[in-house]
């Protein structure tokens, strides 16, 4: 192994060790020596990597939203669905199915909200890659125009995702069928674009499958990881 492959193999391992330490016992109480500790690294080996614990946390969320918008990509190119409702319908499954096997990670997110409570990210939550992703994804689009900037309604939409993500926690939530999440979270995701984007629900799947893709690799996101 040479020694850029070995330092990113070091920094990995912090990432991983202090995720699970952060879903065990939580983020503010998880110290940098618990740390180093679970990774089998001295403590000052984390300062060759990180400034501090909430540069680590930082990094998390982003790896994160990085993963959902890929994991929606690839379920809207892997969609057979013939109606645009369909393919929703396929990107609200897959949504929530990320967040229910990621469940964990809920006070992560919480922790690097509280740190950054601007307006914009009280508003548009932490998740910049899918903002731009929604965002450009709707100048994309042929014959549609929305009635406010498209950057809002990325994020009225990204609120009512975030919502329905935060109520995975419930106990409600643990007691109904995912697939009833999805079609809820899918009707309330169609009146909002038909109110906001009209003409939007009568798109071909297809043109919307191409303009996501196009956005997200835009945004920075590699498909193929």
């Amino acid at each position: 192994m040479t020694r850029p492959e070995a330092k990113a193999e070091t920094r990995r391992r912090l990432r991983d060790c202090a995720a699970e330490l952060f879903r065990a016992q939580d983020v503010r109480t998880t110290s940098i020596a618990d740390i180093t500790s679970s990774a089998g690294v001295a403590l000052g080996t984390f300062y060759v990597h990180y400034k501090s614990k909430d540069e680590l946390v930082d990094e998390l969320v982003r790896a994160r939203n990085e993963s959902l918008v890929r994991a929606l990509v690839r379920t809207a190119l892997a969609s057979q669905q013939t109606t645009l409702r369909g393919l929703l319908g396929d990107l609200s499954q897959s949504y929530l199915r990320f967040w229910r096997e990621f469940e964990g990670d809920f006070a992560i997110f919480i922790d690097y909200l509280a740190r950054h409570s601007t307006r914009e990210t009280l508003v548009n939550g932490s998740n910049p890659a899918l903002l731009a992703t929604l965002e450009r994804t709707q100048r994309k689009l042929k014959g549609v125009r929305p009635i406010i900037a498209p950057s809002l309604v990325a994020g009225v939409v990204s609120t009512l995702w975030r919502t329905f993500a935060f109520h995975l926690l419930s106990r409600e939530a643990a007691e109904t069928p995912l697939e009833s999440q999805a079609n809820a979270l899918t009707d309330g995701t169609v009146a909002l674009l038909q109110v906001y984007i009209p003409g939007f629900v009568e798109l071909e799947p297809s043109e919307l499958m191409s303009a996501l893709a196009e956005s997200a690799t835009e945004a920075g996101i590699t498909l193929e990881l």
